[in-house]
């Protein structure tokens, strides 16, 4: 089964919108789940800082990274 890359963001966050901003510009495909308006989500897997990706293979977390900006955009690089 293909990974799921999920970012957890807000539109308050500077670094989120940089991740956005460069995952559009590269045509990255992730799913963003605004936790302002989810919060439930960030409950499910305990996320306390944005941004922070998720990959999600068979609805278990195998990767997670939290805050810096390039390094997440270097995961969602890796597991297009």
């Amino acid at each position: 089964m293909k990974q799921q890359l999920t970012l957890l963001s807000a539109p308050w966050c500077s670094p989120c919108n940089m991740v956005k901003k460069i995952a559009k510009q590269r045509n990255l495909l992730i799913e963003v789940v605004d936790i302002d308006e989810n919060p439930a989500i960030a409950l499910k897997y305990g996320i306390k800082s944005i941004p922070t990706l998720l990959v999600i293979e068979n609805d278990t977390v195998i990767s997670q990274q939290t805050g810096n900006p390039m390094k997440i955009i270097e995961i969602i690089e890796e597991n297009q």
